[in-house]
């Protein structure tokens, strides 16, 4: 299931599962009294089934390409993955950009991990072969913007054949990803179900409503996510930074305090619950958020690049190199942390080095504007060496 932090911090979690050592206490809807949303469900707001559903053009290629196979589940199975996985199949591109739904990845021919894998589950079930969605168990970007920071998991597809429905993994299946970080394809995985596609597919595009700043849009899709997923902390954690800069104070705080009764230990939460307190100057709860926060993110790679930016703007060099070396030595796989240590080393004067972190950056981003961006600093700085 991409995932924004809020700037002064509050943090969105994309596209991801929480879950605690026992289960939580059952909240009601009825607990929240909110507004009811401008946008409804059916029409600016897809529904479930108009999320997974293929356009007709999607099932007349699936038709052609494999209407010969399907009597011989094999040779189906072996021909969709090479359509799904070679370089000479399936025409789509990776951009963690914007959550689509089948209909419109399709058409776009591009689409972030959710996006991708909902459209590979629909392929599969016009197949009918069986199909899973799995998260891996590593988080997949981090991105800080003027007013959000995201933190979002990566989502991909494990596809297999309808017989012998009781052995769920085997040979006979296979994963679709489609980043080229291997680390995803054999990470420990978790199994997600429909239901939470659906609610990640709502908090993606509620958050990505809420960093372009357009709030009633952003309260629809969250409410949405908090109907489909009334027992998940994150969708609390969500609408109420949604409702926060609604002006909707009241709601909001009621809204933490509910999902702090699912997950008191939820990280997003307690950063958005702590950043809350900030902005209603009140200091000694949100230092006891943030001191609770500290203790389960002490070796978050995020907060040491956090803090590595905080060293940066104070012109404490070597610090901040210090911790981007710490977080990418711990999630070496995420672009910002590259282009950070290279802004480091470039004020440090290590033009060289400089480089080396700007082209893993690029090798690393996650959307086209990413890359193109990366490759006009590493043209720049070519020009200066």
């Amino acid at each position: 299931m991409n995932r924004l932090f809020i700037a002064l911090i509050a943090l969105v979690s994309l596209a991801a599962c929480s879950s605690t050592d026992t289960p939580p206490p059952e909240v009601q809807l009825s607990q929240l009294n909110l507004p009811p949303p401008t946008h409804q469900l059916g029409q600016d707001i897809p529904t479930r089934k108009q999320i997974f559903a293929l356009p007709d053009e999607a099932k007349a290629v699936l038709d052609d390409k494999f209407n010969r196979h399907r009597q011989d589940e094999q040779r189906l199975m072996s021909s969709f993955r090479r359509w799904m996985t070679q370089p000479d199949g399936f025409d789509v591109v990776y951009d963690n950009k914007t959550t689509f739904t089948a209909s419109q990845t399709f058409h776009e021919q591009a689409g972030n991990c959710l996006s991708l894998s909902i459209l590979t589950h629909a392929f599969a079930e016009h197949l009918q072969l069986k199909a899973y969605f799995l998260e891996p168990d590593v988080p997949f970007f981090w991105e800080m913007h003027d007013s959000f920071e995201t933190l979002g998991d990566h989502i991909n597809v494990y596809i297999r054949s309808r017989q012998n429905l009781n052995k769920i993994w085997g040979s006979s299946g296979f994963i679709v990803d489609f980043t080229e970080n291997d680390l995803y394809r054999y990470a420990k995985r978790y199994e997600l179900s429909k239901d939470d596609i659906v609610g990640s597919f709502y908090h993606n595009r509620a958050a990505e409503a809420l960093a372009a700043d357009d709030l009633d849009l952003a309260y629809s899709f969250s409410y949405h996510a908090l109907q489909n997923a009334p027992q998940k902390s994150k969708s609390y954690s969500l609408i109420g930074i949604v409702l926060r800069r609604m002006g909707e104070v009241e709601l909001a705080e009621q809204a933490y305090n509910i999902g702090m009764q699912l997950d008191a230990m939820d990280p997003v939460l307690l950063n958005n619950l702590a950043f809350f307190y900030r902005t209603e100057n009140r200091d000694y709860e949100a230092l006891l958020m943030s001191l609770r926060l500290d203790q389960i993110k002490l070796e978050s790679p995020f907060v040491l690049a956090r803090e590595a930016e905080s060293y940066y703007l104070e012109g404490s060099y070597n610090d901040a190199l210090r911790h981007y070396n710490k977080a990418i030595r711990r999630a070496d796989y995420i672009h910002n942390f590259y282009f950070g240590k290279a802004r480091v080393l470039l004020a440090l004067g290590e033009y060289e080095d400089a480089l080396v972190a700007l082209e893993k950056a690029q090798e690393l981003s996650t959307t086209r504007e990413q890359n193109a961006r990366y490759g006009g600093k590493i043209a720049a700085l070519n020009n200066l060496m």
